[in-house]
């Protein structure tokens, strides 16, 4: 159950860092836009780092499963074969794909987390709170913001279309996730034998898997995921207000 947990560790903890600063006042914050596009163009750069990760926790994972052609016996192992097989430009296998995910990713949680907060700390009113009471509400609401900006990255399509048509359909819902199939079709394109029929670019491996099933292969998972994105991306905000209010000012 826990195959490939250190590979997931530098993906989380570079999410936290590129959100984490200061917030400044009102009146110079920047605008959701001006954090859309900052955030995409950090996706951008999170990319070159994390699909190489990814690909080797991809292959480490599918191990468990596929011991032909995963037959790994860890994270080096799995380094090791990809460039005897490929080369070192085999590290870049799903780059395009993990961009695809990250950048409109990315903007996603910033906007929704920034959106949150100033919204939450309009609400609150709290700016003149100080000490306990204070440390108190950062970490309650960037816990709750940023657990919610973890879901909504996975399910924004969902939101909107609920917003724009005021009722509720778990079917409509699942087909609008925009992140979620590219998330799929990465892990296909990694962990794809090289030079097999599967080995073909995002738009092909989007339409075999809708051609395989449609939105059953497609959004295979999605329950699970939506689970796991409250509490892991809660988790790491209550890990960062901690760790920042022990910390000398």
């Amino acid at each position: 159950m826990h195959r490939s947990m250190r590979m997931q560790l530098p993906h989380d903890g570079m999410v936290v860092i590129s959100c984490s600063h200061h917030r400044p006042q009102a009146s110079s914050q920047p605008s959701l836009s001006h954090v859309a596009t900052a955030a995409g163009v950090a996706g951008v750069a999170l990319s070159v780092v994390l699909s190489p990760v990814e690909l080797i926790k991809c292959r480490l994972q599918l191990g468990s499963y596929d011991k032909q052609f995963h037959r790994h016996k860890g994270p080096l192992d799995v380094l090791r074969s990809v460039v005897a097989e490929e080369g070192v430009r085999g590290l870049s296998r799903g780059m395009g794909a993990t961009m695809a995910r990250e950048v409109p990713g990315n903007a996603i949680y910033f906007v929704a987390y920034h959106g949150l907060r100033r919204w939450v700390d309009a609400a609150m009113c709290m700016e003149e709170q100080h000490g306990v009471v204070r440390n108190m509400y950062e970490a309650t609401a960037a816990v709750t913001c940023g657990g919610a900006a973890g879901v909504v990255m996975w399910y924004v399509w969902v939101v909107c279309k609920a917003m724009c048509s005021n009722r509720y359909s778990p079917h409509l819902c699942a087909t609008r996730s925009l992140v979620f199939p590219v998330d799929a079709a990465k892990t296909c394109i990694q962990t794809t034998r090289p030079g097999s029929v599967d080995d073909v670019g995002l738009v092909r491996q989007l339409r075999g898997m809708w051609g395989r099933g449609g939105v059953r292969v497609m959004y295979g998972g999605l329950a699970p995921t939506l689970l796991r994105a409250f509490p892991a991306n809660a988790c790491q905000w209550l890990a960062w207000e901690a760790t920042m209010g022990l910390l000398p000012t």
